[in-house]
């Protein structure tokens, strides 16, 4: 099985043990701090939120994934705690466009998408191929499916582009776990 993170934290700059050494924003509740100098902004969220949507619509195309089930979602006693007031709305709205529909397709995968992101709420959608999706409010989407790459010669699997902004790395998702 292939899998990949899906992150906005460039892999070229990451210390020898992996760590991202930088003050870079790491979730929506960032919005209106100040990180490596600059503010963020609702702007610079919901650009990245975007890249997000099209770099997971990437990996289903390649995986021939058209359809995902949602098989956890846990909203929490507040699922809005630190969602900016300007995304609020949008939100409640994900959150009742999915409501307790379990099979996702278009917009719907996108709304869960944007609701893992923004709450962390979404455990796992998980599609045919293997294919799965855990998604982190900390900016980090993890990918796996069954799926023959073409390899370039240096052996890595050639991935679709990531969208301007993100990378696709091989790397196995932190959630997945050996029974004993």
């Amino acid at each position: 099985m292939a899998a990949f993170r899906i992150t906005k934290y460039d892999p070229a700059l990451r210390t020898e043990s992996g760590a991202y050494p930088f003050d870079d924003w790491t979730t929506v509740r960032d919005v209106g701090q100040i990180r490596r100098g600059k503010r963020v902004t609702i702007q610079d969220y919901l650009l990245a939120e975007d890249r997000y949507l099209r770099a997971v619509r990437s990996l289903m195309v390649a995986a021939d994934v058209e359809r995902l089930r949602l098989s956890l979602i846990d909203p929490g006693p507040e699922p809005l705690f630190g969602v900016p007031e300007a995304l609020v709305e949008s939100t409640s709205d994900d959150f009742a466009l999915i409501g307790r529909k379990r099979l996702l397709k278009g917009p719907l995968v996108d709304a869960a998408i944007r609701l893992g992101l923004r709450t962390g709420s979404i455990g796992e959608l998980c599609g045919p191929n293997g294919f799965y999706l855990q998604i982190s409010d900390d900016m980090y989407v993890y990918c796996g499916f069954y799926y023959t790459f073409t390899r370039a010669p240096s052996g890595q699997p050639v991935l679709p582009m990531a969208p301007e902004g993100l990378f696709f790395e091989e790397f196995p998702s932190p959630f997945f776990y050996e029974m004993p």
